[in-house]
């Protein structure tokens, strides 16, 4: 009787291409002790236009490839300078109302101490607490959210 496998698959051999390209070592890849070398280089750019060279290698393959490139580049500098402004402009409009509601909190809460002291009233003195106990969960709420 033959062994169970459990579920376990045998692993697969890898299969030989059936075209497998051949590339041979460039004379620059072999070093003195005959062994291949391969040094690589790589070169990240990002910028909005092409370089001068490929945007001539662009111009040989249709004529009106760079003026479209550059016509793209200004839409897309428009299109982020546009929007780096309504984030600052919703940005300073939430500080702002922010400050103002903090403002408005803190006279809320100065009028209910002068209104607690003045006229001895218990009222004043059950919101005072429970106004203060709010505005601080509020912010403590903020805190623990942002973390």
């Amino acid at each position: 009787m033959a062994p169970k496998s459990h579920g376990r698959k045998k692993p697969r051999k890898p299969r030989a291409a059936k075209n497998p390209q051949i590339v041979k070592p460039d004379v620059n890849d072999i070093d003195v002790s005959g062994k291949i070398v391969s040094h690589q280089n790589y070169q990240l750019r990002s910028a909005p236009l092409p370089l001068p060279s490929e945007l001539a290698d662009y111009g040989k393959v249709d004529p009106s490839f760079p003026n479209r490139i550059f016509v793209m580049a200004e839409k897309q500098q428009r299109a982020s300078n546009r929007s780096k402004f309504f984030e600052n402009i919703t940005s300073a409009m939430l500080v702002f109302s922010g400050q103002l509601f903090a403002f408005v909190a803190l006279l809320g809460i100065l009028y209910l101490i002068y209104y607690a002291i003045t006229e001895e009233n218990v009222t004043a003195t059950i919101y005072l607490p429970v106004s203060a106990a709010a505005i601080i969960s509020a912010f403590i709420i903020r805190r623990t959210r942002k973390k």
